[in-house]
């Protein structure tokens, strides 16, 4: 299970999100973890698998609000209309939430499946004090690839600079030091069919 996966990397605590299907959103930390939502819609709003809201404190004092989700898949214009549903919905619900909104340092990650020229990518960066941290390095590295490989070898996979996978953050609290979109494979093979981006950070206070 997560539990024995997550000591792999050092992390002891894991919180899963609503759906334990075959795309689980899951966040695990080296820190303790506290699972604040579990958001599986409501009566107005489907989603499709859901997302985890916690919150740790690696810093004495300062906790980290971190979202992890994941929206509809597909190309078709009714996955577009269900993917801004979703994540009008999580927004209010985390960022935009008056319940949470005095929580200034956030962190907001996962499977958008909406790239930068997206609605729901403008309605992130259009609440006012949320980033991309790609846009915070000056070089984040392998960014040109498109990041879905749909386990095909890399010497195949689009170097169009758009991304469907993101990390968004609080500029005025959280600092980025890197960005790097992960292009290893084992064997000539993927573990996913996107590919992994990690990014280094840490609070700027």
């Amino acid at each position: 299970g997560w539990i024995d996966l997550a000591k792999r990397w050092g992390h002891d605590y894991v919180v899963m999100g609503p759906y334990k299907d075959n795309y689980p959103v899951v966040i695990t930390s080296k820190f303790p973890l506290t699972a604040i939502q579990r958001l599986a819609g409501d009566e107005e709003t489907e989603v499709s698998h859901g997302a985890v809201h916690v919150s740790v404190t690696p810093v004495e004092g300062f906790p980290v609000h971190i979202v992890n989700l994941h929206l509809k898949p597909d190309t078709d214009d009714q996955a577009a209309k269900y993917r801004l549903s979703e994540i009008e919905y999580y927004m209010s619900k985390t960022i935009n939430s008056p319940e949470y909104y005095q929580n200034l340092n956030w962190l907001m990650t996962g499977d958008f499946n909406s790239d930068e020229d997206t609605v729901p990518y403008k309605i992130i960066l259009k609440s006012g004090f949320i980033g991309d941290t790609m846009n915070a390095v000056q070089n984040p590295e392998n960014a040109e690839y498109f990041s879905m490989s749909r386990y095909k070898p890399m010497d195949t996979v689009k170097k169009s600079g758009r991304h469907i996978d993101h990390v968004f953050y609080t500029p005025n609290s959280v600092k980025v030091l890197s960005w790097k979109l992960i292009t290893d494979s084992y064997d000539g093979k993927f573990g996913s069919d996107h590919l992994p981006i990690v990014v280094d950070w840490r609070l700027a206070k």
